[in-house]
C-alpha cells in the first residue's frame, strides 16, 4: 500500500518500506525571509511596488510575489516611478544600480542580508587598508559582484573553483580574502592550504553564513545515513 508525506506545498507519494528524513535545518534563510516578509508587507501597504532585480534567488517564490502585484523598475513609467516604493535585492545592489531610476522613487528599501552587509563592510575595509582583496566566490552572483564593489581598485581577482589556483598561479604575498556568504567551509580549507602551502600571507575577514553552515552540515549528516538525497531547491541560488 503506497501512503502520502505532506511537504506543503506538495504531497510526496511514498512506497511504505521507504523511510524519509527531512533535515532540521531547511526553508529560505533569514536574510531572505526577511526580504519575502517586507516585500509582502509593502504590497499590501502600497500602491506600485517593483524591484531593481529578484528579491531572491527562487523562480517560484519570484513569480508568486510577482503575481502578489510586485514588478520590475524597467517596466514603471516616469509617472509611476515617483510614486513607487522600490525594493532592493537581498544579495545586494551596486552603485550604479543604486544611483539609477531608483533615485526618482517615492521610497527605497534595501532588503540585502545584514550577514552580506557584513562580508561587504569587511571587504571595504580591507582595501581600505591597502591590500590586494581577492573575492571567493561564483563569478557573475550578485553577491560577488556586491563585494567585488566593496574592494574598489583594490580588487584583485575571483576565485571559484580549484580550477582558478593551478600551481603555476601568482598573487602577492600578502592579500586580503573574502568569502561570498554562502561558499563551503571545506572550499575555505582548501583556498587557505593553497595560500599556505605558496607562501602567501593572507589577512581574512570570516564571512560565511553560519545559517548556510549549519544546511551544509545537515546535508552531510544525511549523506551518511540515506541511500539517496533530494535537495529541495533552485538551480540558481548559491545555497
Amino acid at each position: 500500500m503506497t501512503s502520502w508525506i505532506a511537504f506543503e506545498p506538495y504531497k510526496i507519494k511514498v512506497r511504505p518500506d521507504v523511510r524519509i528524513i527531512i533535515s532540521r535545518e531547511k526553508g529560505f534563510c533569514s536574510g531572505v525571509q526577511r526580504a519575502v516578509s517586507t516585500a509582502e508587507t509593502v504590497l499590501q501597504k502600497s500602491g506600485v511596488v517593483a524591484a531593481t532585480d529578484v528579491l531572491l534567488h527562487n523562480a517560484q517564490e519570484a513569480n508568486r510575489l510577482r503575481e502578489a502585484g510586485l514588478r520590475s523598475v524597467e517596466e514603471l513609467g516616469e509617472d509611476e516611478l515617483s510614486s513607487a516604493t522600490i525594493l532592493l535585492p537581498a544579495h545586494g545592489s551596486t552603485q550604479a544600480e543604486r544611483d539609477a531610476r531608483v533615485t526618482r522613487a517615492h521610497a527605497v528599501i534595501d532588503l540585502v542580508c545584514p550577514i552580506v552587509e557584513h562580508a561587504h563592510t569587511a571587504a571595504a575595509e580591507l582595501a581600505d587598508t591597502g591590500l590586494p582583496v581577492v573575492i571567493v566566490g561564483d563569478r557573475g552572483h550578485r553577491e560577488t559582484r556586491y563585494l567585488m564593489e566593496a574592494a574598489g581598485r583594490h580588487f584583485l581577482d575571483i576565485v571559484s573553483s580549484p580550477d582558478d589556483l593551478p600551481e603555476s598561479r601568482e598573487f602577492p604575498m600578502l592579500l586580503g580574502l573574502i568569502f561570498q556568504t554562502t561558499q563551503s567551509r571545506e572550499f575555505r580549507t582548501y583556498v587557505l592550504s593553497w595560500m599556505h602551502n605558496h607562501r602567501i600571507e593572507v589577512v581574512e575577514r570570516f564571512t560565511l553564513c553560519p545559517e548556510v553552515l549549519r544546511r551544509q552540515d545537515c546535508a552531510a549528516c544525511l549523506v551518511g545515513r540515506c541511500t539517496a538525497v533530494l535537495v529541495l531547491g533552485d538551480a540558481s541560488s548559491a545555497n
